[in-house]
């Protein structure tokens, strides 16, 4: 196999900041303890990738969307 036949994996690698470590784990303490959560972005790329982020890190199966508009 020649160099250049097969794409690297350009798999994405998401690393919380030492900086917003403290944030998340309250967030996922208050995740944790709720009844319901709710993910309300902007409707727009930034908002809805923010969301699934957020979303991701936490481990929330379980929500409800909203959406502005």
């Amino acid at each position: 196999m020649e160099v250049g036949d097969e794409p690297p994996d350009f798999k994405p690698i998401y690393e919380i900041t030492s900086v917003k470590k403290e944030v998340v784990a309250k967030l996922k303490n208050w995740a944790e303890q709720a009844d319901e959560i709710y993910l309300a972005a902007a409707p727009d790329r930034e908002g809805e990738a923010i969301a699934w982020h957020v979303k991701d890190v936490l481990g929330i199966s379980s929500y409800k969307r909203v959406t502005f508009t």
